[in-house]
């Protein structure tokens, strides 16, 4: 196990794509999967709080260390073993998602939550429950967990199947590491809406699904088993602009309604900021359009009739701009993903060149709910004359309201509107963060949706698995 405690060597482990920035005094990287433990415990022994960095992907602050020892999985060799029988992958948390997305198509399977961002470890998936364009027909990674290995922060390493330990109420009659000792835990209200919000407490719950979007502040994980789905045998990608964006809302209203095989499996939004922001790398982005929105079908090999029928019927009613673009090539389908991907990546490269910190909304509220939310969200902006883009999965409710300061001055104006999103998807009945989690940076906000009550669940649990609160210090909330 490699051990670094010159901080010139730190810097590629003290930030993440939201530009957030800490501090470590140690950095742990084992070599091979058996000095997990070993890491661990070093950790421990030096009365250190630990923090788990992945690649560096995510957008909240929780793979960023402020101050202790960090723990980076990415030198450790990846194994990835298949059982195509029951249709499942065994793989290392720190195998990059990338890596098991071309696997899995290789083989005829997919794993439909597909996260955009491609280059995350797979482990960090895990930790943030994370979810993607897909998530609108199969949901987030959490449905497609059947077992994790676990580490925690003492080095006991035990590992938990689906199914294994469920509660009985509110009550876990046994731990898995220690089948003497029960764990009785306060249900959270959750919003019935795509949610990555803090703990998942809910009676009669699975253990596994605690562990779930628990941030790196439960245990670390080592190993994941995956449910994978067969691959379709053809997917039909559209894009269509619509003269106005009220268009494009009308059209993914009725899309959401569509059922059985006409159900899409990705329902997707661009406003014009967004394809302003494209054009340069998509020439097929309309940036004149009032906004656009990209959508999925899993089909047969060829796509019936009847279903573009209905996609072209929706399009003329909803005041629809030009022509569907329809891709049914590999190559085709592959652009239009990307396109969607990119909105992504060049709002952090729009981040990183000013030097300040990404404001961009993870909210998500009700269907009926949404519209009206969407509006007031896109005016509060407006009105303070910040420049934005908004892009999301709409059909999910859920927005990505980016922000675009300036400079320091419009980032600080920025945040008193990033607050005020969020109190009112809260009040909406929604959730501050639906896909990304809370990480360091979204701590007051996930007060907001829960109070101090629910936090408080929160700590009482974490007091289980880590009584020093030494595990992913300060992400979700702090210690006491």
């Amino acid at each position: 196990m490699k051990v670094l405690r010159n901080s010139d060597e730190f810097p590629d482990y003290l930030k993440d794509a939201s530009n957030f920035r800490g501090k470590c005094d140690l950095l742990l990287l084992p070599v091979h999967e058996e000095e997990i433990e070993g890491a661990m415990k070093l950790a421990s022994g030096e009365g250190m709080p630990l923090t788990i960095s992945g690649n560096g992907t995510g957008l909240t602050g929780a793979r960023v260390p402020e101050g202790g020892a960090v723990l980076n999985l990415g030198l450790i060799p990846k194994k990835m073993e298949f059982n195509e029988e029951l249709g499942i992958v065994t793989l290392s948390a720190g195998l990059p998602l990338q890596t098991l997305l071309q696997a899995a198509e290789e083989k005829g399977f997919y794993f439909p939550p597909d996260p955009t961002e491609k280059l995350c470890a797979c482990g960090g998936i895990v930790a943030t429950n994370a979810s993607g364009a897909k998530s609108f027909s199969y949901g987030a990674v959490r449905s497609f967990v059947e077992s994790l290995d676990l580490v925690l922060t003492d080095g006991t390493a035990f590992s938990l199947r689906r199914g294994e330990f469920i509660a009985r109420g509110n009550r876990f009659d046994m731990l898995p590491f220690n089948q003497k000792r029960a764990l009785d835990f306060t249900p959270l209200h959750m919003p019935a809406v795509k949610n990555a919000s803090g703990y998942y407490l809910k009676e009669g719950m699975d253990l596994i699904d605690l562990f779930i979007g628990s941030e790196g502040t439960l245990a670390l994980t080592k190993n994941i088993t995956f449910r994978l789905l067969p691959k379709p045998a053809g997917v039909l990608s559209c894009l269509a602009h619509f003269s106005e964006e009220e268009g494009a809302l009308d059209f993914i209203d009725q899309a959401r309604f569509l059922t059985g095989e006409k159900k899409p499996r990705a329902l997707e939004y661009f406003d014009q900021g967004a394809l302003r922001l494209l054009k340069s790398d998509f020439p097929f982005s309309d940036d004149l359009a009032g906004a656009a929105v990209w959508f999925e079908f899993e089909t047969g090999q060829e796509p019936p009739d009847l279903l573009i029928e209905i996609i072209l019927s929706m399009f003329s009613d909803c005041g629809g701009k030009g022509e569907i673009i329809m891709a049914a090539s590999p190559g085709e389908r592959k652009a239009l993903e990307q396109m969607r991907h990119s909105a992504a990546y060049k709002v952090n490269e729009y981040i990183a060149s000013r030097g300040v910190r990404k404001l961009g909304t993870d909210t998500a509220v009700p269907a009926e709910r949404f519209r009206e939310y969407y509006i007031e969200s896109r005016n509060l902006v407006r009105s303070a004359g910040l420049e934005y883009v908004i892009y999301g999965h709409f059909g999910n409710s859920h927005i990505h309201l980016n922000m675009l300061p300036e400079n320091q001055t419009h980032f600080e104006a920025g945040k008193e509107i990033y607050s005020e999103l969020c109190q009112n998807a809260v009040r909406a009945g929604g959730t501050v963060s639906a896909e990304h989690g809370i990480g360091k940076i979204k701590k007051d906000y996930l007060k907001m949706m829960y109070g101090e009550g629910g936090i408080r669940a929160m700590r009482e649990v974490k007091k289980a698995f880590d009584p020093d609160f030494r595990l992913g210090r300060g992400n979700i909330f702090d210690p006491e």
